[in-house]
């Protein structure tokens, strides 16, 4: 009586829960849970090797042939891992596309294909959370560290116009900016012209679209404006908003990808002030033109486009936009705007130098 009490102790348990659907969709989110966990965890181990001394360089990786090692083997035994583990039980898809073929040969059912595909998504995403907490946890003592210098280097930018000594480079006078429109960004792209006379420095903020008029002869701001044009209010989803406010939050002193060679120009006579518009590090929305005498808005054209260069003629009869939605380079009539013609280049322009696209 003891043998068989002690061998039904030690049954093991029925297994009827496998072929049921919470059972294939906690092996679906288990298994791609340990293939992501392992895949990146072993991406992760790799650039922590960064400076430990065991790399090809100091500050490089990928660069020795045992780096490539780590990552083919690490994600070889993680694809081993998850199948071993969950193989007998759903099949270990664990990866949406096979889930899909498998829809596609009728393999399994349209409702099926949803719930599992559904969970190795919450799989993958929930391994994802877990690391960027651990990156944000470590990167957080380092931004605590450089806000409070990157808050007073932006500070001084974009609220103080210095006067430099032109013998010693001393700074001999500050002029405060009497600003109207709070920055909305973590960086500052900003455009300084002086007129042909000399008597005057325009200052722009791309970001804010703000415009300041600083006489040299009096030494303080004569004429300011907030250009504004409701037709051409560039419109983003949920998702949009969401990504530029990460990447103006962790990417934000990389303003100079978006920085135009030149982003800003005077015509020859000082009459008008043309500057490209920018919404974010990443993304433009055309450019402006400005009569200087009045800052009354001529015009906002090339709505909707990254615009990377603007420059005039030597005659002043056309104006010049380099584009890197379409890589053209737009020809403009500089009084109306009007698009003349569009010059089409093999490259992705960067910027404009005279009136050639580099």
């Amino acid at each position: 009586m003891a043998t068989v009490a002690e061998s039904r102790a030690v049954r093991p348990l029925p297994l009827r829960w496998r072929q049921s659907y919470a059972g294939e969709l906690w092996a679906e989110f288990f298994g791609t849970f340990i293939l992501i966990c392992f895949g990146d965890g072993v991406v992760a181990m790799l650039w922590a090797l960064i400076g430990s001394g065991r790399t090809a360089g100091p500050k490089t990786a990928l660069l020795g042939s045992g780096d490539w090692l780590l990552i083919t083997w690490g994600w070889a035994l993680a694809v081993v891992f998850a199948i071993y583990t969950v193989g007998g039980v759903t099949g270990a898809h664990i990866n949406p596309a096979i889930t899909l073929s498998a829809a596609l040969r009728k393999q399994v059912a349209e409702t099926e294909r949803q719930l599992k595909q559904s969970q190795q998504l919450l799989a993958s995403v929930s391994n994802d959370l877990g690391g960027v907490k651990t990156d944000l946890k470590g990167a957080k003592g380092d931004i605590e560290a450089t806000r409070g210098d990157l808050e007073a280097t932006k500070k001084r930018l974009e609220t103080t116009i210095g006067d430099l000594g032109m013998q010693s480079g001393l700074i001999a006078q500050t002029v405060s900016l009497p600003r109207t429109v709070a920055p909305t960004t973590s960086f500052n792209t900003s455009y300084m012209l002086a007129s042909p006379d000399g008597q005057f420095v325009y200052y722009i903020d791309a970001i804010t679209k703000e415009v300041f008029v600083l006489d040299l002869v009096q030494r303080k701001f004569v004429r300011q404006t907030v250009l504004s044009d409701s037709k051409s209010r560039p419109t983003y989803s949920p998702l949009g908003q969401l990504l530029a406010r990460l990447s103006a939050l962790f990417v934000g002193s990389a303003s100079a990808k978006m920085y135009a060679q030149p982003g800003a120009i005077l015509s020859a006579d000082g009459k008008r002030l043309y500057f490209v518009d920018v919404q974010d590090f990443d993304r433009g929305n055309g450019l402006w033109a400005v009569e200087t005498a009045t800052l009354k808005m001529i015009g906002h054209w090339l709505t909707g486009k990254d615009i990377d260069g603007v420059m005039l003629s030597l005659d002043g009869r056309e104006l010049y936009a380099a584009s890197s939605n379409d890589n053209n380079v737009y020809v403009l009539e500089p009084l109306t705007g009007e698009t003349r013609r569009a010059l089409r280049l093999d490259f992705k322009p960067v910027g404009l130098v005279g009136a050639q696209a580099y």
